[in-house]
């Protein structure tokens, strides 16, 4: 699927292949950028959950990138303030601050409401980063067998455990890194989390339930 770009990126890093050839490639890989985000635009309102949320992420980092190239290309740590402010524009989330971060209320099509919560997150190796994650439910024996299936399948975040005791919990969760990380893509991961956090609340309330 890749290969036509890859060649083209190729040329263009070639001082040698000749000034048309490179052109060509320029060209070549500006049309292929300007095609690509105008069907992506055209289908930002997908009736497709997936669809949808795989769009708006695309979009998010393919904005954050023209954001980059006016910046001059480098790379700036964003504050809590403005992800939280690019996740308040969103119509379906609310917004509230807190010492950590920030809590992300996001109202779903289906009536439901579900949090995510945004902080920042120092690694052991002294790494600055951005974490997202929402709670999904309790870690019940027909839980956790279906949650490790589940991570092999999602593309977005992963499903770990955190609290102790009775208070563990299952959490959807992701890092990113803070300083290559724009307030626009973490809006777009806190409204997906929104929604497939509540899709795997559902599924494990379900298999809490006793079948008759």
């Amino acid at each position: 699927m890749f290969e036509g770009i890859e060649r083209a990126a190729q040329v263009l890093a070639d001082s040698k292949a000749g000034w048309v050839n490179r052109r060509d490639a320029a060209l070549f890989l500006g049309e292929t950028a300007t095609r690509s985000l105008a069907d992506l635009v055209r289908y930002r309102n997908d009736m497709d959950q997936d669809v949808n949320s795989a769009v708006e992420k695309c979009v998010a980092k393919i904005r954050s990138c023209v954001q980059d190239v006016k910046r001059g290309g480098t790379s700036v740590e964003r504050t809590l303030e403005e992800m939280a402010q690019a996740c308040s524009e969103l119509p379906e989330v609310a917004v509230t601050m807190h010492v950590q971060g920030f809590v992300a209320d996001v109202k779903l099509a289906n009536g439901h409401e579900h949090r995510v919560f945004v902080s920042q997150y120092l690694a052991e190796n002294g790494l600055s980063a951005i974490r997202v994650f929402s709670i999904c439910g309790r870690p019940t024996p027909q839980a956790i067998p279906w949650a490790l299936r589940m991570n092999m399948q999602l593309l977005h975040g992963a499903l770990a455990l955190t609290g102790e005791g009775d208070e563990e919990q299952f959490a959807l969760v992701d890092y990113y890194m803070a300083s290559h990380v724009s307030p626009l893509e973490v809006a777009a991961s806190v409204r997906e989390f929104g929604i497939y956090g509540d899709w795997i609340k559902t599924r494990l309330d379900e298999l809490e339930r006793p079948r008759e």
